[in-house]
């Protein structure tokens, strides 16, 4: 006994001194590969961010209209510089939130894997691992995705706000807990649509990786643009309700609006198809977003050996 002891502070006392440093700056880096990739995927695809954001909340200037008119009535009616309005609070949010859920991922499956006892290739280990690093990520950067999402629905150039406008307004009118207003639904959307992007990606990951030496840049591109398209096709609608909810609960000062509430108006405002407004600019954003986010980040994993 004294000696299976003896034998479990050993081997404690060497995981004491080794992990923390191999582990703490192999997931730094992990967190700046994943801040990076996904600052750089968004700026990119930023007008077509915006306009899901205009045609999924109905905004009253662009309702009705092809995906491509918006982006012209865009530059025509607000010029040039609205295709990429909300984009630096857009990119404040997914850096971090971009670091976060990849970076988590790689810590969920291992640790999923041996407490739960599942193949470390399972895609039940994958979905766990997925779903719960998009809850993460998006617990720690709600608020900012809330104020992006006002930020993109306005229109009025005259007395535009910026995000920390918006995040006062919110704090100042609804108190601190105004700015989780709608993470539930946010979390009903984000989290399958996380779950299912990364476990695609790792899919595609194993079939294409040689020897365990990870993705060429092209494959990265091919993995990720199917895996984030494949992903909003299954969970296209939450993403929809979560955004109708925020703006009603925030601009029109809706109380009690909740998801029940959103999917009956938008039935019958819109039937079925009103479920996937917005959707082909989505796959239009998606498919370069996901392509670069995971390519990028692979790549520097690469570079900077952190996989």
């Amino acid at each position: 006994m004294a000696t299976v002891q003896a034998k479990n502070h050993k081997e404690l006392g060497e995981i004491k001194v080794l992990t923390p440093q191999i582990d703490y700056m192999r997931r730094t880096k992990q967190l700046i590969c994943g801040a990076i990739a996904g600052g750089i995927a968004r700026t990119v695809t930023s007008p077509f961010e915006r306009t899901i954001i205009l045609q999924q909340t109905q905004n009253q200037h662009y309702s009705g209209i092809p995906f491509y008119q918006v982006i012209f009535k865009m530059l025509k009616e607000e010029g040039p510089l609205s295709m990429f309005k909300g984009n630096g609070t857009n990119v404040s949010r997914i850096m971090p939130f971009s670091a976060i859920e990849l970076c988590t991922f790689e810590i969920y499956k291992p640790l999923l894997a041996k407490n739960l006892n599942i193949d470390s290739k399972s895609s039940w280990l994958y979905l766990g691992a997925g779903a719960m690093s998009g809850m993460t990520a998006t617990f720690f950067t709600y608020p900012l995705d809330l104020a992006r999402t006002l930020l993109a629905f306005q229109t009025d150039t005259k007395d535009a706000k910026n995000m920390r406008g918006f995040l006062k307004d919110i704090v100042r009118e609804k108190g601190f807990t105004g700015l989780f207003r709608g993470m539930g639904a946010t979390l009903i959307g984000i989290t399958p649509y996380a779950s299912l992007k990364l476990t695609f990606f790792q899919i595609f990951k194993n079939f294409f990786s040689k020897d365990g030496k990870g993705l060429s840049v092209s494959e990265s591109l091919i993995a990720g643009a199917f895996a984030g398209c494949l992903a909003v096709s299954v969970t296209y609608p939450t993403d929809l309700i979560r955004r109708k909810i925020q703006i009603e609960v925030l601009k029109n000062n809706v109380e009690n609006y909740g998801y029940y509430k959103a999917i009956k108006e938008v039935y019958r405002t819109k039937g079925m198809k009103g479920f996937y407004v917005g959707l082909p600019a989505t796959y239009m954003k998606l498919f370069p977003s996901t392509a670069i986010t995971f390519m990028i980040n692979e790549w520097l994993k690469t570079e900077w050996n952190c996989h």
